[in-house]
């Protein structure tokens, strides 16, 4: 690892990214931006607290057959029930340090969908691509048979050699996939649900949310000793 590796500060990243190169609405640009905020506080702190992470990307469907005649609230319902009471289900949740989510809403994709976002210890869990199965299969069930998948992690070949690769394990100090992680995964997720946030005005309403992510996990505490980390080279400011 070269020395601008070491002296990169995420905590004062400038989002310049291109997932925002076509916004037209200050709106966007505003909502947009907040969330991504959000969520990149909340990807840094995890690295933080954790030396390495395993980041699943998973796309939450309906078959094109039924997406369009479900109604909203029955979709929400079923994204709370996947999240709802994780102990019961290890294979795909043990060990998840945290996840956000997205709703958008497109023709082509038949209708409302979630782009869920999981981050996983990596010095505990392996197998991304297992983990995205399992969360299909739990899918699968909550919505009776007519919930599909699409699992981006099945993609990370394809990505790597075009340089977007945010997903998969990253490591605390690897820049470059720290910066794809925020650029071109989290900032993709937050402009979806913007758009949709634009497109309708139940959201402005109070009536459903269209970004979520769990709870900011506490900062180190300096006064406690962590087993397995070794203390911070000079200069690194994570």
């Amino acid at each position: 690892m070269n020395s601008n590796e070491q002296n990169f500060n995420f905590n004062n990243f400038d989002f310049n990214t291109t997932a925002y190169d076509y916004r037209t609405v200050n709106e966007l640009l505003y909502s947009s931006k907040r969330n991504l905020l959000k969520l990149t506080m909340l990807i840094n702190r995890l690295f933080e607290l954790h030396s390495r992470m395993l980041v699943v990307r998973i796309d939450l469907r309906y078959k094109k057959e039924v997406g369009r005649t479900i109604p909203l609230g029955i979709i929400q319902m079923h994204r709370e029930q996947l999240l709802a009471d994780r102990r019961k289900h290890p294979n795909e949740f043990e060990d998840m340090l945290g996840y956000a989510w997205c709703l958008e809403y497109g023709e082509q994709e038949g209708g409302f969908h979630y782009h869920l976002l999981a981050f996983y210890n990596g010095a505990d869990r392996r197998g991304d691509i297992g983990i995205g199965l399992a969360l299909r299969d739990l899918w699968g069930t909550i919505t009776g048979g007519y919930g599909q998948c699409y699992i981006s992690n099945f993609d990370k070949e394809k990505l790597g050699r075009e340089g977007c690769l945010g997903i998969g394990m990253i490591h605390r100090d690897d820049v470059s996939l720290r910066i794809n992680l925020i650029e071109k995964v989290a900032a993709y997720i937050t402009k979806k649900c913007t758009v949709f946030d634009i497109q309708s005005d139940r959201t402005h309403s109070g009536e459903f949310r269209t970004f979520g992510k769990s709870k900011m996990p506490k900062p180190l505490d300096p006064n406690v000793p962590r087993r397995g980390r070794p203390p911070a080279s000079s200069g690194t400011n994570w």
